[in-house]
C-alpha cells in the first residue's frame, strides 16, 4: 500500500461522520487490503491515531480493523482523553490565576479548539502543550506569575531578543501535566505580524469561561502557523493534524472568504486551502477557485504524495539552506549589538547547542 493511498485512506476515515461518500471509500480501501503496520506508522507521524479510532467507532466500522489494532487504538484514545480532560482543568486554573492578576489570556490552537468543542469527542486531538497569548508588555509578568506558583523555564530568555521572539521559553511544573507557552505574537517573522495581539484581542470570544480567538482568527492562525512558522509552504509538507482542524473549522466558517478578507500572504494561505481540500476531497466546505495556480498546487500535492522519499531529500536541502540564511541574517541584525552578537556566536558555536539543534530538527527535516 503506497504512502499516497494511506494518506487518502486516513482522510476518508477522518470524514466518516460528516461526509457520507467516505464510508464507501473506507470500506473499499479495506477490501483492497491495508498494510496496517504502515498505516499506524504514518498516522502516528501525523498525530491522528486517536481521531482515526473515534471516527471508526462512530461509524460502527471497528469490525474492519484487526482485533489487536482495535485494542491498541482504544488504549491510545483513552489515555489521550484523560490527558485532554486534565488539559482543560489546567486551562481553567491558568485562566483564573492570570485573571486574578488582571491579565486576560487568550488560549490558542489545540487548547482553543477543545474549549470551542470543535471535536465531537475530546479524545480526538493530540496536544503537546498549552499555548496562550497575552499583550506583549504582559509576557514577562505572566512568566513571573507562573514562576511564583512553581513553573520553571526550560530555555534561556534573552531580553535583548524580545522583538524577534514570538513566545517566552517553554515552561513546566512538576505538579502539572501540561507545559505552557506564553505568546506575545503568533507569527515568528516580525515583518509578517499582521495577525497580532491587537487584532486577535479586539475580536476574541469567550467560550466555556475562557477567551479564545474568533473563528476567523482560529482559521488564520491554523494556516499561518503551519505554512509560515513551521515552514510547510517552503517545504511543501503535509500535516494531517493541523489540516484536520482546518477541515472541521470549515464547517463553521467560510475559509476562502476568511483568507480573502485578511488580504495578506494570499499565495501561502490559498495554497494551504487547496492542499487541504485536495486531501479532504469529500468536504465541499473547502472550496476554492479553479485556475492555473490551483492546478499547480494540486499537482504538486499529488507529486508529494506519490514520491514522498524524493520530497524528503528535497526538504533536507531546503532546510539546510534556509537555516544557513536564517542564522546569517541573525548575525547581520546583531552587528550593531555587540553583547547580543557575542551571545549569538557563543550559542551557535557551542558543541552542546549543535547536538541539541540536530536532535530537535533532523526528524522535522525529513518528516512528510
Amino acid at each position: 500500500m503506497s504512502y499516497k493511498s494511506i494518506l487518502f485512506f486516513c482522510t476518508a476515515i477522518l470524514c466518516l461522520d460528516t461526509e457520507m461518500p467516505s464510508k464507501n471509500k473506507v470500506e473499499e480501501f479495506v477490501i483492497k487490503g491495508v498494510d496496517w503496520e504502515r498505516f499506524v506508522l504514518i498516522a502516528s507521524t501525523h498525530y491522528i491515531l486517536p481521531a482515526l479510532y473515534i471516527q471508526f467507532q462512530k461509524a460502527d466500522l471497528l469490525h474492519l480493523l484487526p482485533c489487536d489494532l482495535v485494542v491498541y487504538l482504544k488504549h491510545i484514545s483513552t489515555q489521550n482523553k484523560k490527558r485532554n480532560s486534565k488539559l482543560l482543568e489546567e486551562v481553567l486554573e491558568l485562566n483564573n490565576l492570570l485573571s486574578s492578576n488582571n491579565i486576560n489570556p487568550i488560549f490558542l490552537k489545540g487548547s482553543a479548539h477543545l474549549c470551542l468543542n470543535l471535536y465531537t469527542n475530546n479524545a480526538e486531538r493530540m496536544i503537546g502543550d498549552i499555548d496562550l497569548l497575552v499583550a506583549p508588555n504582559e509576557m514577562i509578568r505572566t512568566a513571573n506569575i507562573l514562576v511564583n506558583v512553581g513553573y520553571k523555564t526550560l530555555g534561556e530568555f534573552n531580553a535583548e531578543n524580545f522583538d524577534a521572539i514570538k513566545h517566552y521559553p517553554r515552561m513546566c511544573s512538576k505538579d502539572k501535566l501540561m507545559a505552557v507557552e506564553i505568546h506575545k505574537d503568533v507569527v515568528q517573522n516580525r515583518n509578517h505580524r499582521q495577525l497580532n495581539y491587537e487584532t486577535i484581542n479586539s475580536t476574541k470570544q469567550k467560550v466555556n469561561g475562557v477567551f479564545i480567538p474568533s473563528l476567523e482568527n482560529l482559521v488564520l492562525h491554523n494556516a499561518i502557523n503551519t505554512q509560515m512558522n513551521d515552514k510547510h509552504y517552503l517545504f511543501g509538507k503535509i500535516n494531517l493534524r493541523q489540516q484536520y482542524d482546518l477541515n472541521l473549522l470549515s464547517k463553521k466558517i467560510d475559509v476562502q472568504k476568511t483568507f480573502a478578507d485578511f488580504k495578506f500572504y494570499r499565495i501561502k494561505l490559498n495554497s494551504y486551502l487547496i492542499k487541504t481540500a485536495c486531501l479532504f476531497q469529500d468536504n465541499l466546505s473547502l472550496h476554492y477557485p479553479k485556475n492555473i495556480f490551483s492546478c499547480i498546487v494540486e499537482n504538486s500535492i499529488l507529486l508529494h504524495c506519490s514520491f514522498p522519499k524524493a520530497f524528503k531529500y528535497a526538504n533536507a536541502v531546503l532546510y539546510c539552506s534556509s537555516q544557513s540564511v536564517q542564522y546569517s541574517i541573525l548575525i547581520v541584525e546583531h552587528l550593531g549589538q555587540p553583547k547580543g552578537l557575542k551571545i549569538l556566536i557563543c550559542k551557535i558555536s557551542s558543541l552542546e547547542w549543535f547536538k541539541r539543534f540536530l536532535r530537535q530538527n533532523v526528524k522535522a527535516m525529513f518528516s512528510n
